[in-house]
């Protein structure tokens, strides 16, 4: 927590129309002369009207309206609050800040609106917990300065967790990553832009780098598993004619995306090897099918069929075609060794071909009917 006129640290523009709290710092014949530290484009200010019952002394402060502004002076004129206490320029009030405008600037919370439609806190970040003091209001819109940071939100050096999205550089904030951390992030979603592509979708820890005026950065610290490396393997789902699948981890709620240079022959369960990772993208290649029961060098009794020098291996509930490397100049049934696994299954003769006769139909599973099959 940080307490302190952190107000006196901030000095905003003033223009015609503004009401400010003035604090008088002097008595002469003439005007009273105001305090304008606070302000960059003024350099002498004066209260040129105050009513009656207005105090009028060294120290005092005053609720007023810039009446005019001519070179560096300001003239001021005394206001008079209205019955139903509206927000006024002084007032100090315990909110939070909801939304990044600038890098210096967000919006904060209004309890209660009043006179107000939208408050804008200077020199803290999103979801930070501050007491402030109103410094101006322009129309209905008010600027506060801190006075006391109660707890400092996504500033700079703060570990947050994100969710994160594999290939991406864009995160969601969920939370602040420190267990002492009693606030609450502002409802709806809180981007961050990460410093690098992240590698795999799930949670992660983030240090906010900046904040800028195109929102939050950060880079990350830690994950909740390693990732993996080029060389390891995997169970994993694939599916037919995709070009990649997840591999995530039971005990760590990351995943990552794996793409292959083939679409997937069949749908099932395979073996993978990752071969590269390269700006947090995988690559692998697909080295056996689990289920159904499929690997290189492994032999099957297969259909073949001349016109398409290839066959069909029923296996696992699914027809899979098998592109055979060597031509047939029959059809029948043959018993096939695999000797690739890619886009393609590829198999190769092994022994004769038992060749399909008429009086087979019955117990074949070629089509007799297509005559373009024979």
């Amino acid at each position: 927590m940080s307490t302190g006129d952190g107000e006196r640290q901030y000095r905003l523009k003033l223009k015609e129309g503004d009401k400010i709290q003035a604090t008088i710092t002097g008595v002469g014949s003439g005007t009273p002369d105001v305090d304008t530290s606070g302000w960059t484009n003024i350099d002498t200010a004066s209260l040129a009207e105050a009513s009656e019952n207005t105090t009028i002394a060294p120290g005092s402060r005053i609720y007023t309206k810039v009446a005019d502004i001519t070179g560096s002076h300001a003239q001021l004129v005394a206001q008079r609050g209205v019955y139903q206490r509206n927000h006024l320029p002084g007032d100090e009030m315990r909110t939070q800040a909801t939304k990044q405008v600038s890098a210096s600037l967000c919006e904060g919370e209004l309890n209660q609106e009043r006179n107000l439609d939208s408050l804008f806190i200077v020199g803290v970040a999103t979801g930070a917990d501050v007491t402030i003091k109103i410094a101006k209001i322009r129309g209905r819109s008010a600027i506060g300065l801190p006075v006391t940071v109660h707890d400092p939100g996504l500033a700079s050096g703060r570990e947050v967790l994100v969710e994160t999205t594999a290939n991406s550089t864009q995160a969601k904030v969920l939370r602040i990553a420190d267990q002492n951390h009693d606030g609450q992030l502002p409802d709806g979603e809180v981007p961050i832009k990460l410093s690098q592509v992240a590698k795999s979708t799930g949670k992660a820890t983030v240090e906010v780098s900046g904040v800028t005026s195109e929102g939050i950065t950060g880079t990350i610290v830690d994950l909740p598993a390693e990732l993996p490396t080029v060389g390891d393997t995997f169970q994993t789902s694939l599916k037919q004619g995709r070009r990649q699948t997840t591999v995530s981890w039971s005990d760590a709620d990351i995943v990552v995306e794996v793409e292959f240079d083939d679409p997937c022959p069949i749908t099932g369960t395979a073996s993978i090897e990752l071969t590269e990772q390269v700006n947090g993208k995988y690559r692998g290649n697909l080295i056996t099918y689990t289920h159904p029961d499929l690997s290189v060098g492994e032999t099957y009794s297969i259909s073949v069929y001349k016109s398409k020098n290839g066959g069909t291996l029923k296996i696992g509930g699914q027809s899979i075609p098998i592109k055979l490397v060597n031509s047939i100049d029959t059809t029948g049934e043959a018993t096939v060794k695999i000797v690739e696994i890619s886009d393609t299954i590829y198999g190769k003769i092994v022994g004769e071909i038992s060749r399909l006769n008429i009086d087979d139909a019955e117990s074949s599973s070629v089509d007799l009917t297509n005559l373009s099959k024979l």
